[in-house]
């Protein structure tokens, strides 16, 4: 139509971290990949200046899938994507990263990090923080003190934790049991959450009754509602058990 006004692109602050590609030899590692993706977009979203896209919004754009950057960007509309991949041989990491222009392509910021599997923690923050950074300028202190929060000090607890956020989204009772098994080490509210998605969808957890599913749900938000009245987690469990 004559005289239409263009459509706006999507705001410069947009960004989406599309799935890091699993390198390693052992197939078993995509726990690693897939759980540093998620922990990253997480950190990034604490960044009050930025606008984060969902980890399922950026599931379907994953391996060679994702096709070019324009195309992605489009479909997510963002402006920004943040791609790679993870190698592991015994306790060393390889994590290459890059940030590019969706619109164009052009490579804003890379990087590549050889570290222990120790440093986890510290790779995600660092990613975080070099992305934040180069999408959105200077941080605020506040920013930065969210990029630095941890949700753990425990290396083997935060094993655990990406084993089960890896298993519990695959969506099936298999994997949904192993989540549980992993998050009783680690990560007490989403265990809960865990039985209730097997209550919600029908499933039969081998050897246990629905109402001892829900007791057991039920207890195990408390539990972590007890020591941090703020959990989110947990008060999303409960009432999705209470449901």
């Amino acid at each position: 139509m004559p005289g239409a006004a263009a459509p706006l692109g999507p705001a410069v602050n947009t960004v989406a971290v599309l799935y890091l590609d699993n390198l390693s030899r052992d197939t078993a590692d995509a726990y690693l990949a897939d759980g540093l993706t998620e922990e990253i977009t997480a950190r990034l979203g604490l960044v009050e200046c930025l606008t984060v896209k969902s980890r399922n919004a950026v599931r379907r754009f994953r391996g060679s899938v994702a096709g070019e950057p324009v195309v992605v960007g489009r479909a997510l509309r963002v402006a920004h994507l943040v791609s790679g991949s993870l190698r592991r041989s015994g306790d060393h990491l390889r994590v290459t990263v890059e940030l590019v222009r969706a619109a164009s392509g052009l490579r804003i910021w890379g990087a590549q990090y050889d570290r222990t599997d120790a440093d986890l923690l510290v790779i995600e923050e660092d990613i975080a923080r070099a992305v934040a950074t180069a999408v959105a300028g200077r941080l605020l202190p506040r920013e930065r003190a969210s990029l630095a929060v941890r949700p753990t000090g425990n290396r083997e607890a935060y094993g655990h934790f990406l084993h089960g956020n890896y298993y519990l989204a695959q969506r099936t009772p298999r994997a949904i049991a192993l989540a549980i098994e992993e998050y009783q080490a680690a990560a007490l509210a989403r265990a809960a959450y865990g039985y209730a998605l097997y209550l919600d969808w029908g499933w039969t957890y081998p050897g246990v009754p629905p109402e001892t599913l829900n007791a057991r749900g039920l207890a195990a938000a408390d539990r972590v509602l007890a020591v941090d009245s703020a959990a989110t987690d947990a008060w999303m469990a409960r009432a999705y058990l209470l449901a």
